[in-house]
């Protein structure tokens, strides 16, 4: 009566008054299990099994079994189910335990030079491990869709954020303010349901989408940055700087936007064959009696070659 005292209070008590009562009951189990008899009680009188294995909410309200448990119990323990349990009665044997851990120390996207394919092979990787996971029928086989791409970007972009802004994460998780000395202070981050961090701000009322209003932050010295604005500048068929900003923006944060923007367009081949401008051939130097000066009509030229005439 008094383990089920505590249970049932358990609101009327501090977390750390619970967390020294199962402690002592823990100790008070352990104590008790060498010199306890185990019997294996039958499925037909186990009241779990009614739940694990589905009743009916009706049923289960008249059952006798869920609610006073099996008949014998009741009775005296010679008249319980004699099926005897071996159990040790020792200490059990401890085993070292090896664990094979990959840790990639190295930053993945450093490896690409173009967002798409950066981004399929995360959503296939995520696929992969997906699949693991559930039976063959379950497994996808299909082309990616436009979902797993989004996911795959949002992974990408939590893992930069990770790497360059972890003290601010760490503060806005452990709901504190950005330090003072941090570059997104004045920018008011916030982390949203899918822990990406973002823009504060004002605009809440407004009839913006949800990610113009507060625009996911990236650093500007990272690689994956770069590989966004490349996309992007791709996508707008290699616009310039103005429309290029303008279309980033609408989506994300970036620091120094507008130097990053210039270095990637002054990087883009394409750009730069369309922007050469055809080479002029220098002309030859002028002859003395057109830079000298002289009196009127000292000297003069005649036009020997008269009218010449084309025939179409």
């Amino acid at each position: 009566m008094d383990r089920f005292f505590h249970c049932t209070h358990m609101d009327t008590v501090s977390t750390k008054q619970m967390e020294d009562i199962c402690r002592q009951q823990s100790c008070s189990i352990q104590e008790e299990r060498a010199s306890a008899s185990w019997r294996h009680v039958p499925s037909q009188s186990n009241p779990a099994d009614l739940i694990s294995r589905g009743i009916e909410p009706t049923t289960l309200a008249t059952s006798t079994l869920w609610w006073k448990g099996p008949q014998w119990l009741s009775q005296e323990p010679s008249s319980w189910p004699t099926t005897e349990i071996n159990t040790p009665t020792d200490n059990l044997e401890i085993r070292n335990v090896h664990t094979a851990c990959l840790q990639i120390s190295e930053d993945i996207t450093q490896r690409f030079s173009k967002l798409n394919r950066l981004i399929r092979v995360i959503a296939y990787c995520k696929r992969f491990i997906s699949n693991c996971r559930h039976p063959k029928a379950n497994r996808q086989s299909t082309i990616l869709s436009t979902q797993d791409l989004d996911q795959a970007l949002t992974c990408c972009v939590k893992m930069v954020q990770q790497i360059s802004y972890a003290q601010e994460i760490r503060n806005l998780m452990e709901q504190q303010e950005v330090a003072a000395s941090s570059s997104l202070k004045t920018l008011h981050p916030l982390i949203d349901k899918e822990g990406l961090l973002r823009v504060g701000g004002r605009l809440q009322q407004s009839t913006l989408p949800y990610q113009t209003m507060h625009q996911t932050i990236l650093p500007s010295n990272h690689h994956f940055t770069q590989l966004v604005v490349s996309a992007e500048h791709i996508r707008l068929l290699h616009a310039g700087p103005q429309l290029l900003i303008a279309s980033l923006q609408e989506k994300y944060w970036i620091p120094r936007m507008r130097n990053l923007v210039r270095t990637v367009i002054n990087q883009c081949l394409t750009c730069y064959r369309f922007k050469a401008q055809a080479t002029q051939q220098l002309m030859g130097e002028l002859p003395s009696t057109r830079v000298q000066s002289s009196r009127p009509f000292l000297t003069t030229g005649v036009d020997y070659a008269g009218q010449i005439s084309l025939r179409l």
